[in-house]
């Protein structure tokens, strides 16, 4: 195993993200459209009441709730108008600030997303892990151009070929060691890369693996890091994109659940997690777990991908009840800045998006189910490219040896 303790100069929120008025935004938006239009789009009908009275987690497998509550199901307590996914993620696990709290994206792209990543998981929240399949970093990317506050970006990209990558982000405050890790040069086979977060006594196997298509044999693979490290840890978590779908009854399918039965794991019974347009919806996104009595969990619409975000909440006292992170993750700081990502501009265009989300998510996903979502989606892509563009003095490229 290798020890990592990694040390990154900051640089301020008002050199990063110079923008932080109403009318700063509109001025710097008006050379990619029009004022009007975006008030037009910023002020869209609000169709998040429905959201409020449901389910966190859509078709939630899991009714247990991180803290001994009366009710089988969560509800928003947020009063806001406008839900978004950091809401939800938000009331889910504040109910869990004791426990080792886990999250999965599949995000075809963290720098096309960076934007949707910071208004999504930046503190203040109670998650300690991000796993991401398809990060697409590259080694032209640095680390700090898609910097997460209060997280350590743990990396494993693909080279010699587009598209891939695993990540994790960490919350800086927890120790790990890398265990293991796939090789970077593309090879037509799985992506992954397991760590060891620990407290004290206490450790965790945390893995993430993801298989780039249904056509890929990575069994042997997966079969063999299980052999080499599952023993040796008692609490085991690996989330992903394994591209076997567990709702199709073939070899595929039996090989995969045999490997999870051979190691004493459990895989978590979620709904469909897969979206994509004019197929039918799949479960190739995972949880497993070693002790799945000690775990409650989520899945939940996501719009980095049509990959739904999975959610796991490890009932381990690695840390002391958090009160409140807002408090512990902003002392001492006065007078800051109001990054952009906080901005009402961006908020609205989220919630604008999970609205149009949830609707495609129970539609056909045909064409114009399809056209229909995109429609939701126009101004926050529309923010993200306009944040890339005032972002980039602030991204550095990796100098080659």
């Amino acid at each position: 195993m290798e020890n990592k303790d990694v040390v990154k100069e900051k640089e301020s929120n008002e050199d990063i993200y110079p923008f932080n008025s109403s009318v700063q935004l509109c001025e710097e938006l008006s050379s990619l459209n029009s004022t009007k239009e975006l008030n037009e789009r910023t002020s869209a009908p609000d169709t998040s009441a429905e959201l409020k009275n449901e389910t966190f987690a859509t078709g939630s497998i899991s009714k247990d709730s991180c803290a001994t509550n009366s009710s089988n199901e969560l509800r928003l307590s947020n009063t806001t108008d406008l839900i978004t996914l950091k809401d939800v993620l938000s009331e889910i696990f504040s109910m869990c600030s004791g426990n080792f709290n886990v999250v999965h994206i599949n995000a075809q792209s963290i720098f096309a997303h960076y934007l949707t990543l910071l208004a999504t998981f930046a503190p203040p929240n109670y998650i300690d892990a991000i796993l991401v399949s398809e990060s697409f970093l590259k080694e032209d990317i640095d680390s700090e151009s898609v910097d997460l506050p209060g997280y350590e970006l743990i990396r494993n990209d693909r080279s010699h070929k587009g598209c891939g990558g695993v990540a994790i982000y960490l919350r800086k405050s927890i120790n790990y060691n890398i265990v293991v890790q796939s090789p970077s040069r593309y090879t037509k086979s799985a992506e992954y890369l397991f760590i060891e977060p620990y407290y004290k006594d206490t450790k965790i196997l945390l893995g993430v693996f993801y298989s780039p298509s249904s056509n890929i044999d990575y069994f042997e693979c997966f079969d063999n890091i299980l052999m080499n490290y599952r023993l040796k840890y008692q609490h085991v978590n690996i989330l992903g994109d394994f591209n076997t779908d567990l709702l199709k009854n073939n070899k595929r399918r039996n090989k995969f659940l045999s490997i999870i039965d051979k190691h004493n794991l459990n895989i978590l019974p979620l709904e469909e997690t897969h979206f994509a347009p004019y197929s039918v919806a799949s479960v190739l996104d995972v949880i497993i777990v070693s002790d799945k009595d000690n775990v409650t969990f989520r899945q939940i619409e996501s719009y980095f991908s049509y990959h739904d975000i999975i959610c796991v909440s490890n009932k381990l006292q690695l840390f002391e009840r958090r009160d409140s992170m807002a408090k512990i993750e902003t002392q001492g700081q006065i007078n800051v800045v109001q990054p952009f990502w906080q901005t009402i501009q961006v908020r609205k265009a989220l919630a604008q998006q999970f609205d149009g989300l949830k609707v495609y998510r129970k539609s056909y996903r045909n064409k114009e189910d399809l056209e229909e979502y995109q429609k939701s989606r126009q101004l926050i892509q529309l923010l993200e490219k306009y944040f890339r563009k005032n972002n980039k003095k602030s991204s550095k490229l990796v100098k080659q040896p």
